[in-house]
């Protein structure tokens, strides 16, 4: 019981953003997308990213370095938009391209709320209910859950790695400690 209990605010973090795709989760062809006229980053640039990286790994079993498939080719080694320097992104080369991409959603959905929890734990000093709430209000946030009803995965990654790296330049004034900072710098290289 205690277990369960010193581990609920994880549990809860990484559950509700799971609870809230899980529609989407559940069915590998059903793209998230949102109900706007406006167009997603999800339809128009992740998801023809994702299907080209899978097929492109699958027949040579090698990372591709150019996009035919925007204008008359684009590169894509260098490319931030690309994602494929972010390890997470990974799974797009060995599942379906669309169940990888909204798993990618909710992970971020779920680490920004770990992050943010950890954050006020540890660096504002936040009780255990009270840091959950700050989680969920943060991981759950209309500015973040735009974003992921755009399609705009780079911006939920960086947004999900942003209470990290507060947390490691207020403990990296707090403790005085040289780890703080290149955990900050681990942090902020993630966001790019």
């Amino acid at each position: 019981m205690m277990g369960i209990r010193r581990h609920a605010p994880w549990i809860t973090l990484v559950a509700l953003p799971v609870v809230i795709l899980l529609p989407f989760l559940l069915s590998p062809s059903s793209p998230l997308l949102s109900r706007s006229t406006l167009g997603s980053d999800y339809l128009s640039l992740q998801l023809p990213n994702a299907q080209h990286f899978h097929e492109a790994w699958r027949s040579t079993g090698r990372f591709p370095l150019w996009q035919p498939a925007f204008f008359s080719g684009v590169p894509v080694a260098g490319n931030p938009s690309y994602l494929l320097t972010y390890p997470p992104y990974w799974m797009v080369l060995f599942l379906s391209p669309v169940l990888a991409l909204n798993l990618l959603f909710a992970i971020h959905l779920a680490w920004a709320g770990i992050g943010t929890w950890w954050f006020a734990r540890r660096a504002l000093g936040f009780g255990p209910e009270s840091a959950v709430l700050a989680g969920i209000a943060f991981a759950l946030a209309p500015k973040v859950l735009a974003h992921v009803s755009g399609g705009q995965l780079g911006v939920v990654i960086a947004l999900a790695w942003v209470p990290f790296a507060l947390l490691g330049v207020w403990q990296a004034f707090d403790s005085g400690s040289w780890l703080w900072p290149w955990l900050t710098g681990a942090a902020l290289g993630f966001m790019v």
